[in-house]
C-alpha cells in the first residue's frame, strides 16, 4: 500500500512539474514534410493557439513535422494536440523522436492505440535531452491527412556540456 501511494504521489509532482517549466517549442522554428497550403504551415502547431482555429497539415499520410528548440533541453513532458472534432471522432498514430543533432534521432513516445483525440490532447511524461523533436504521422482514421494543431514541450537548459567539433577547432 505504501509503495503504490509513494509511485502515485512521485507520478503527480512529476505531472505538476512538467507544466510549472516553460513551454520551450513556443514559436521556436518548425520544418515539415510537406504542407496543405497557405494557413496550414508547420509554424501553426506550436504557435499557442491550441486550437482548431490553427494547425499544420500535410496530406497525404504519412507526414513528418519538426521543432528545433535552439537549444540542448531536459524535456519533462510534450503534449501534443492532434486536430480534433467530436462528430465523427478520429484518432491518430504518431511517434515523437528526439536528437542533439538533427542526424540521429531516438524513439521517446509513441501513440498507437485507437483513442479518439481530444481538446486536452496527449502528454507524455519524459526523461530525455533533445534540441530537435520530430513527429511522424502515421495515421489518421478519419482521412488521410496528417494535423498537429498543438505542441508543447516543457523542460530546462541541458547542464550536460556538449564539445563540438568546431570548440576543438577554436581549441
Amino acid at each position: 500500500m505504501k509503495k503504490s501511494l509513494f509511485v502515485f504521489l512521485f507520478l503527480g509532482i512529476l505531472q505538476l512539474s512538467a507544466y510549472t517549466q516553460p513551454n520551450v517549442a513556443l514559436n521556436k522554428p518548425t520544418t515539415s514534410s510537406f504542407f496543405d497550403g497557405p494557413g496550414l504551415e508547420s509554424s501553426k502547431a506550436n504557435d499557442a493557439d491550441g486550437t482548431n482555429n490553427s494547425f499544420w497539415s500535410a496530406t497525404p499520410i504519412p507526414q513528418w513535422w519538426k521543432v528545433d528548440l535552439q537549444g540542448i533541453y531536459d524535456l519533462s513532458s510534450i503534449v501534443i494536440r492532434n486536430y480534433f472534432e467530436t462528430t465523427p471522432p478520429r484518432y491518430y498514430h504518431y511517434n515523437i523522436e528526439a536528437s542533439t543533432d538533427d542526424v540521429t534521432y531516438t524513439k521517446i513516445a509513441e501513440k498507437t492505440n485507437d483513442d479518439f483525440a481530444t481538446d486536452a490532447g496527449d502528454t507524455y511524461v519524459l526523461t530525455n535531452s533533445a534540441r530537435y523533436l520530430r513527429v511522424n504521422v502515421v495515421f489518421n482514421s478519419d482521412n488521410p491527412g496528417a494535423h498537429i494543431s498543438d505542441f508543447r514541450a516543457y523542460g530546462t537548459p541541458s547542464t550536460t556540456n556538449t564539445i563540438t567539433a568546431s570548440d576543438i577547432l577554436r581549441g
